[in-house]
């Protein structure tokens, strides 16, 4: 199968990675650097010259479509717009809440929630009992907002190590952590190996609105 260029640049430092038929080819992880726009080619030439690979074998690209910092959100989707122009390859779009619950089906309820900034979560439930809406509508807040509402909703958490620790013993509620070995481009590579995903579009959230709209 071909290889695909995942990339996610708007949580913490963000990360690339690439992937072949499941199998993680490999991966960087940003320090803090990958929000950045020449920083995240650097990384990303500097991981195909890791992998001995010309960027002529990446046949498709997968991006974050969001959550996480905004200006992350925009520098990395317009890097893949740029480099699928360069190399006439597809990319694709993906939230990486929808990337994650991807990752974990078969699954009847869950919210996966993503660290955002400092003291602010985003998250989404996905409710596969439902017949219609499985996917409901994304939400910011601080720690403490999200402890609420999950406790209110009790759906399972999916999320981030750090975030996991950030919230603590909850109880009644199931929490299962994300592998720190796994970068997060990789739940987006992955997801897009898996299907066909629209061109990427910016999801911004805040804790007063989320919204989709263009540059």
């Amino acid at each position: 199968m071909s290889v695909i260029l995942g990339i996610e640049g708007a949580i913490g430092g963000g990360s690339v990675c690439l992937l072949r038929n499941g199998d993680l080819l490999a991966e960087s992880k940003g320090a803090e650097g990958l929000t950045r726009a020449e920083d995240l080619l650097v990384g990303i030439e500097e991981l195909l010259d890791r992998s001995a690979m010309n960027k002529r074998e990446v046949k498709s690209l997968a991006v974050s479509n969001g959550p996480g910092s905004f200006t992350g959100i925009r520098v990395a989707i317009a890097t893949a717009l740029g480099l699928s122009r360069a190399l006439s390859i597809d990319c694709f779009g993906i939230s990486l809440f929808e990337a994650i619950a991807a990752s974990l089906r078969p699954f009847e309820r869950l919210t996966v929630a993503l660290p955002i900034r400092q003291n602010e979560v985003a998250w989404q439930g996905f409710d596969a009992t439902r017949l219609a809406n499985q996917k409901l509508d994304p939400r910011a807040g601080t720690t403490e907002e999200f402890q609420r509402s999950i406790k209110e909703e009790l759906l399972p958490v999916v999320t981030t190590e750090g975030l996991a620790h950030s919230l603590g013993a909850t109880d009644g509620i199931e929490i299962r952590t994300l592998s720190e070995d796994l970068p997060l481009a990789y739940f987006i590579a992955s997801a897009a190996e898996g299907g066909e995903f629209a061109p990427p579009e910016p999801l911004y959230i805040s804790r007063h609105a989320a919204s989709r709209t263009g540059f």
